[in-house]
């Protein structure tokens, strides 16, 4: 009777165009558009601009990212965490006033904001010590 029943349903679901179709593992046929600028500029196979922020603790303040921020010909910043000490709360600083919410608010997307690059220590040496840095 269960069994009837579900079959019954089922069936009904079929007709009425409401039945789900099994989701495949792949990936979506469609692509979707890149989140930040770096990634379309590269897809274009046009040339990028870069520099660095915070090597020996230099370009990494508050002020250094809002002028990071403003500067139109910078398409991605390498923010140094090697060669000082390893403080992700600064980098977190230092990407949220890299944020300028009036050009994203006036272009509509977060792509006129800037990609950031982290360099982390190296990983070999300790590897019982720096592993869960690169992880």
């Amino acid at each position: 009777m269960r069994f009837t029943f579900l079959a019954v349903v089922l069936m009904l679901l079929v007709v009425a165009g409401l039945a789900v179709t099994p989701v495949s593992g792949s990936q979506p046929s469609r692509q979707s558009a890149p989140l930040n600028q770096l990634v379309s500029l590269l897809d274009e196979g046009k040339v990028v601009f870069g520099m660095t922020a915070n090597f020996r603790g230099i370009g990494n303040s508050p002020i250094a990212a809002m002028s990071h921020a403003g500067n139109d010909d910078i398409d991605l910043v390498m923010y140094d965490m090697e060669h000082n000490p390893f403080d992700v709360t600064e980098l977190r600083t230092y990407m949220q006033f890299l944020l300028d919410p009036g050009a994203i608010a006036s272009a509509g997307d977060l792509k006129v904001s800037k990609t950031i690059v982290a360099r982390v220590p190296a990983y070999g040496r300790e590897l019982d010590k720096n592993t869960w840095m690169v992880k």
